[in-house]
């Protein structure tokens, strides 16, 4: 569009020049009246119909040694410098002071050329150099300084975390409102980043830091029966792992200074998983050696030791045999169980009641297999050896007892 604007001045000058030779020639002769006034009404007509094709008078602007727009009236440019003004945010005399006077030329211009204030507006800004972009630090609305200095952005950031506390979990921010603004400005504004930085050291920080402690869930064992699985025997299903607890505080400080301290509610951040473990309760049959008195013997053969008889100066009314713990148990004759569990010095112990007054005791052991009321064949696994209750190391301490009266023992087992 410019390029045909130009055209058109061009040929606006072209044609008044034109008839201002004509009119020369009228007045030096006056022969030839009709033919220059045929002429001049030609190119009146010309010009007629330029204007008529959407052309008009207007300004070319020219600010600070260039051609900056093109305005339909010179009141445009006013229009425009008032809104640098505005945009600036200073009074129009100190505006005015640095938006330079234009130089105005008369052109021959299409409609569609003319520019919009807010173009012109914008051309000004980038053609003045006192005017520079830049971006603002503004807090609680107002503007405390600004540079044309991106490093701006990250000193905020810096001095907003300044007082958070390595390894922990730390929310900072400023107590006032505090924003970044791109926009223009004066030259005398523009501060050095270390000034800017100096203004922003000054803004009060508030900084939550959340002080947490994280502590163990144990696990749970859960059992599962398995009827295929030898009594005694069993296999860990699922390992189990621990959860996590996580309690704590919030503490607020104030430029480092604390001023607050808020509990937190506690979260589990791991659940713990169970264990899960199978135990066999098919019933173990161990096929021994059995005495002349028709008892099995209630350990398996070559894994024992006899450790204390019957008697040995301490009044000790039973045989001990030492064994590794966990060494099997056996019943040495059938009967009915008549107590299973701890009892006192014995430790875990088990009664076997085998009739017609006969009964044997089993204790020390680590782990018991049956409960009272229990009926159990001889030679079943009915515990393992262990140390519990009044007792020095691993050991079977076996009693028999016949009409509430114990005897000794190692006779019956083939001892001697």
């Amino acid at each position: 569009m410019r390029e045909l604007s130009l055209i058109f001045n061009e040929t606006l000058a072209t044609l008044t020049n034109g008839a201002q030779i004509l009119f020369d020639r009228i007045r030096s002769c006056g022969r030839s009246i009709k033919i220059g006034t045929f002429s001049f009404f030609a190119i009146i007509s010309l010009i007629m119909s330029v204007f008529f094709a959407g052309a008009t008078i207007g300004y070319r602007v020219n600010y600070n040694g260039k051609t900056i727009a093109t305005v339909l009236n010179k009141q445009q440019f006013d229009t425009a410098a008032v809104m640098v003004t505005r945009s600036l945010n200073h009074s129009e005399s100190e505006t005015y002071n640095i938006v330079k006077k234009p130089v105005f030329t008369t052109a021959f211009v299409l409609s569609g050329d003319i520019d919009s204030n807010e173009d012109i507006a914008a051309a000004i800004i980038d053609n003045t150099a006192e005017i520079v972009s830049a971006t603002a630090v503004v807090v609680n609305g107002n503007v405390i300084g600004c540079t044309d200095n991106d490093l701006v952005y990250s000193v905020v950031e810096e001095c907003r975390n300044r007082f958070n506390i390595a390894g922990y979990e730390c929310v900072s921010s400023f107590v006032d409102d505090v924003a970044l603004s791109h926009d223009y400005y004066l030259c005398e504004e523009i501060l050095t980043i270390d000034e800017i930085t100096e203004k922003i050291m000054a803004l009060s920080v508030s900084t939550n830091v959340v002080v947490s402690t994280d502590s163990v869930i144990p696990f749970k064992t859960v059992k599962q029966q398995n009827a295929s699985l030898e009594r005694g025997k069993s296999n860990i299903l699922v390992a189990g792992s621990n959860g996590v607890m996580r309690t704590g505080e919030t503490v607020t400080y104030v430029n480092g200074v604390e001023v607050s301290r808020v509990q937190n509610n506690a979260t589990v951040i791991a659940q713990p998983v169970d264990r899960v473990i199978e135990v066999g309760t098919a019933k173990k049959i161990v096929k021994n050696s059995i005495t002349v008195s028709g008892l099995v013997f209630p350990l398996e053969r070559g894994s024992w030791q006899v450790s204390a008889y019957f008697g040995d100066g301490r009044n000790h009314q039973a045989v001990d045999l030492r064994a590794p713990a966990g060494t099997s148990i056996y019943a040495v004759k059938s009967g009915t169980v008549v107590q299973a569990g701890w009892d006192g010095n014995y430790g875990y112990s088990i009664v076997i009641d085998h009739g017609s007054g006969f009964k044997t005791r089993y204790a020390h052991e680590s782990t018991i297999y049956v409960s009272k009321g229990d009926v159990v064949s001889a030679g079943e696994v009915i515990g393992t050896v262990g140390r519990t209750g009044n007792a020095t190391g691993n050991h079977l301490h076996f009693e028999i007892i016949i009409n509430g009266v114990r005897i000794d023992p190692a006779p019956s087992l083939g001892l001697y």
